[in-house]
């Protein structure tokens, strides 16, 4: 009990491994579907983050400056609601609006892509 056990792999083992990474020639294909759908997931869980309690200040942080950033990039907050046909100023708007008026909690709970589609529509 408690002497430390010492896990030694001979080099069979280690190069196993190393061809098997090798054997991948090319990289994943992202689909246009795919991406769409990363984007709104992206969108839906910064909502999520900045309600959810249990989320540390410097995530929150992060996930206003991505909101209120005018940035455009592939995954940019304008693109992303861009892509959803969501006005980023008036989710924006709509976004401060909502996490001052209701609890996190409240806005944890409401909060999916049909929702804020009503929110940047208000």
């Amino acid at each position: 009990m408690g002497a430390q056990t010492r896990v030694v792999e001979n080099n069979a083992q280690l190069s196993f491994g190393m061809d098997y990474w090798l054997e991948i020639k090319r990289p994943p294909c992202w689909t246009d579907a795919n991406i769409e759908r990363l984007r709104s997931k992206l969108l839906v869980t910064t909502v999520r983050e900045i309600a959810d309690r249990r989320t540390s200040k410097r995530v929150v942080t992060q996930a206003w400056d991505w909101i209120l950033s005018d940035d455009v990039h592939p995954f940019s907050f304008r693109v992303c609601c861009d892509s959803e046909d969501l006005d980023p100023l008036k989710m924006r708007e709509a976004l401060v609006s909502l996490y001052r008026t209701l609890s996190r909690r409240e806005l944890a709970v409401k909060v999916d892509l049909e929702a804020l589609q009503k929110v940047a529509n208000a």
